[in-house]
């Protein structure tokens, strides 16, 4: 999703202690104070900002949105204590023209599209009435299972099922982090809580290296991303890979990883 070679300090986490049942409290991805933990120099440690799991399995669109969102407002205002990111999301600044872009970018534009005019019922739903959803993901292990599995199913680089590329096993632990947990719906309620927060018009300047995978349910073409992302120094554009790529080509996506943040660390060098 998205990760960043960074300093001292590292966005967070916040959920209360204890369960799952906060209905209560907000769900919300905290900034530790960066005026007394930002003074250190950067040591270019890779570590991945994620919403205890709600961006990539029941927050995934607006969850990873808001988690970029946060990462990147933070290295908007901390340019000087962030070396770059990688990044498997790319979200373009509102109102680009479509003019000037190849057919494999417009039919990315058109998917995308797609998707959230046909298939993004489920973010509508978190952000208006996340609690509603949120007693079925913890009273119904077969509803938390639907609501998860079909994720899978229609995000996947995949024809006619997730397991062509992920493992029964493996999905059926994903959820079950969720159930034992009982942090279904307090993991759907980011959507709400963060729903407003978007800023169109945030730039990120520092390194970065952007991988998007061609089966991802929101894609930007290069030249979008290069309005907000003003220091790109790697692009990558896999022939396989959907929203779940550290589960459908972990070993492209560890080596994507590892070539990405050597691009950024390389451009560092030279600043």
């Amino acid at each position: 999703m998205h990760r960043a070679c960074r300093t001292r300090c590292d966005p967070v986490v916040q959920k209360p202690a204890g369960s799952g049942d906060t209905h209560h409290l907000e769900f919300d991805v905290a900034d530790p104070d960066p005026g007394t933990r930002l003074g250190g120099q950067g040591t270019g440690v890779d570590g991945e900002v994620a919403p205890g799991g709600a961006g990539v399995d029941i927050a995934p669109e607006i969850g990873r949105r808001v988690i970029q969102q946060f990462t990147n407002s933070r290295i908007s205002t901390f340019p000087d204590h962030v070396l770059g990111i990688h990044s498997t999301f790319a979200e373009a600044p509102p109102g680009l023209s479509t003019d000037g872009l190849t057919e494999t970018q417009r039919r990315w534009t058109e998917e995308t599209r797609d998707f959230w005019g046909r298939r993004a019922a489920y973010a509508k739903q978190q952000a208006t009435r996340p609690q509603t959803i949120g007693y079925s993901l913890v009273d119904s292990p077969v509803g938390l299972l639907a609501w998860i599995l079909d994720k899978f199913a229609d995000w996947s680089d995949t024809e006619d099922s997730p397991f062509e590329a992920i493992s029964r096993d493996r999905i059926l632990d994903d959820v079950t982090l969720y159930w034992l947990t009982r942090t279904g719906a307090s993991a759907a309620r980011i959507y709400y809580e963060s729903h407003n927060s978007l800023d169109p018009e945030l730039r990120v300047d520092v390194p970065s290296a952007i991988t998007m995978y061609p089966r991802d349910i929101e894609k930007s073409p290069r030249p979008w991303a290069q309005e907000r992302y003003r220091q790109m120094v790697r692009w990558n554009s896999p022939d396989r890979g959907g929203h779940f790529p550290s589960l459908e080509v972990p070993e492209f996506f560890v080596k994507d990883l590892q070539e990405g943040l050597s691009a950024v660390l390389s451009a560092c060098a030279v600043r």
